[in-house]
């Protein structure tokens, strides 16, 4: 449902509020939350 990450095509992301990105992996039968971006920060800062 989310696009690939920058720097791995493992790792997904999706805006899910208007200053929140959702970055997630999906591991055979479950989906792995791993961080929540506030995209109000310097893109540079971007973990994925």
């Amino acid at each position: 449902m989310g696009v690939p990450s920058q720097k791995s095509s493992q790792i997904r992301s999706m805006l899910f509020t208007k200053h929140n990105r959702l970055y997630y992996r999906i591991r055979e039968d479950t989906i792995q939350l791993l961080n929540i971006f506030d995209t109000r920060q310097d893109p540079s800062k971007r973990p994925y």
